[in-house]
């Protein structure tokens, strides 16, 4: 059998920790994680901008190279390494606009959302 006061002490419990202090924390925290996110995908943009594909098939060889050397069928390098390789000029060129526009539509939204800005909040999520 049910009872009947069980759905309005769940109603209070979660009304508790709706407006509890470490609610409020965990939001501002995860608010936080998310603008770190929207820095590193700007940053990520503008460091593909400036850096060469040549480059990034250097770097990524060089990173690999202890490790192929131990185990040449090493699946994770060989794969990475494929796929630098592989990389068009357009694929570059999308991954900087999505990463740009992305990393800059969550820095818009925490700013927002740091000033109270309510049409931020449903955006952000």
């Amino acid at each position: 059998m049910r009872r009947h006061g069980s759905r309005e002490r769940w109603s209070a419990k979660l009304h508790q920790l709706l407006y509890s202090e470490l609610a409020h924390k965990v939001f501002w925290i995860g608010i936080i994680f998310k603008a770190v996110d929207g820095i590193l995908e700007t940053v990520g943009a503008l460091v593909l901008v400036a850096v060469s594909r040549r480059s990034i098939i250097n770097f990524v060889c060089n990173f690999f190279r202890h490790e192929l050397s131990q185990d040449p069928t090493d699946w994770l390098a060989r794969h990475l390494l494929g796929l630098v390789y592989h990389v068009s000029a357009g694929e570059k060129v999308f991954a900087i606009a999505y990463l740009l526009t992305h990393g800059l539509i969550k820095l818009v939204l925490v700013v927002s959302i740091r000033y109270g800005k309510l049409w931020a909040y449903p955006l952000a999520a």
